[in-house]
């Protein structure tokens, strides 16, 4: 039998754990659960736990490349791991090898246990859900072909980040360049999506702020500008 690392150091473990009802993430000792029926995401290390729900110093400004919002609580806190009582869970970028070279980089970058590439959206191509899917889940980063912002030819695959005081954009247009964020969609308006973009260490990333259901589309709100354009091009194909 092999020691856990908590037999190993003298004291208990903590995972990170979808909840019983799928819909949300909890933070539970070991002990606390039954691992085998639970989902476990992970095991938290130590250093990773006493960083869980420190704030940010009130004193200094908001930077999107070192502090993380918690929309739940709004506040804000000092590093990734963010808020101790609506966790999130950084989902690790991974690379399937189905389909071999018959298929774009972009679509062997879909996290098959949790979505699927779907012709059936409300754009033609788009992400849906492989699995009823808890709020907290953070994807990414969005990648893509990096540029300074005025020369971006493709605004509809990109999104800008800040770097070092600058404006770029990470363009996502060419499936061999881009991963499979380039394929989620916008709504129609802010209200409907279920994923929200956010900056944190000069990339971007997508995070769930509503429970996805199996086989639902996965929609990220592009903009006010990006929302006003896509209800004036799906008005007129009614």
């Amino acid at each position: 039998m092999v020691a856990t690392r908590s037999q190993t150091r003298g004291r208990k473990s903590h995972y990170y754990v979808v909840a019983a009802n799928l819909e949300a993430i909890e933070i539970l000792e070991e002990g606390e659960f039954d691992m085998n029926n639970r989902e476990v995401l992970g095991e938290i290390s130590d250093a990773a736990y006493e960083r869980l729900g420190v704030k940010k110093d009130g004193r200094l400004k908001f930077d999107t490349n070192k502090h993380i919002v918690c929309l739940d609580c709004q506040a804000h806190y000092k590093e990734k791991e963010g808020c101790k009582l609506h966790p999130i869970y950084w989902v690790e970028n991974s690379f399937a090898s189905q389909g071999g070279r018959r298929l774009p980089y972009a679509e062997r970058t879909i996290p098959p246990e949790y979505f699927y590439l779907s012709e059936d959206t409300i754009a033609g191509q788009g992400i849906k859900a492989a699995r009823k899917i808890p709020v907290g889940l953070v994807f990414g980063p969005y990648k893509g072909i990096k540029t300074p912002t005025e020369e971006c030819r493709n605004p509809g695959y990109s999104w800008h980040v800040t770097i070092k005081g600058k404006l770029f954009t990470v363009d996502a247009f060419d499936k061999t360049k881009g991963n499979w964020l380039r394929y989620v969609n916008s709504p129609n308006e802010e209200t409907g999506g279920n994923m929200i973009p956010f900056q944190y260490q000069e990339k971007i990333y997508y995070k769930t702020i509503k429970v996805i259901q199996k086989d639902e589309e996965v929609l990220v709100w592009y903009g006010e500008q990006y929302g006003k354009e896509l209800r004036n091009l799906r008005a007129s194909r009614q």
